[in-house]
């Protein structure tokens, strides 16, 4: 099923900003990925899309779907009924219609602990235990990086953790499948503080 674009987002981002993924000696690092356009449900799933997922949300929507729409044509045949009742690492779930964003708990910003040695020893430890402080500056950047939109987390869809359930569903259900995760209520002064540190970093 084709992925309509909103108009306002019809612009064509350079792709060829986002890092390269460097791939690791493990089994996969995956990423599901759920875009809701006009009412309809397009999937995506990578073997190792959680490394870069971070990178890609960062970017902004534009870039977000640009992204998107590549690699549905790259890989047609990356969903299937098997692929989709993988436990994933991360997860995306972008509501075009509604601006609304929902995001694993990490959403792939602990692969950036890493990118953080050497430069900014304090951030590589929260990104390293992905502490409520980071998560909470993750999210401030996100909100940043997708201005007019709702930002949140979200736990697993419901009633199974897999996604073998949501080709079926409506949008509307497969948005609803992903309950929002609130965060604890956390310092103002810290949250900015590791927000200015990770968005130095986004440009590392």
């Amino acid at each position: 099923m084709e992925t309509q674009v909103p108009r306002s987002l019809r612009n064509e981002p350079d792709l060829r900003r986002l890092k390269p993924i460097q791939y690791p000696l493990t089994m996969s690092h995956r990423c599901h990925v759920a875009l809701i356009s006009d009412g309809q449900v397009s999937f995506h799933s990578d073997r190792w899309g959680a490394l870069g997922l971070a990178d890609i949300l960062v970017a902004g929507p534009a870039v977000f779907v640009a992204w998107f729409k590549e690699q549905r044509d790259i890989w047609p045949d990356a969903v299937g009924p098997n692929t989709m009742r993988l436990i994933p690492e991360d997860f995306a779930v972008v509501y075009m219609d509604h601006r609304q964003l929902k995001i694993s708990e990490y959403a792939g910003f602990g692969h950036w602990a890493e990118r953080a040695k050497g430069r900014a020893p304090e951030l590589r430890e929260h990104l390293s235990r992905m502490t409520p402080p980071l998560r909470g500056a993750a999210l401030e950047l996100l909100k940043e990086r997708w201005p007019g939109w709702e930002v949140s987390y979200a736990d697993s869809p419901q009633p199974q953790v897999d996604w073998g359930h949501l080709p079926e569903a409506s949008a509307d259900e497969v948005w609803s499948a992903f309950e929002v995760t609130p965060l604890p209520d956390l310092p103002d002064a810290v949250i900015r503080r590791l927000v200015r540190s990770l968005t130095l970093l986004a440009l590392a």
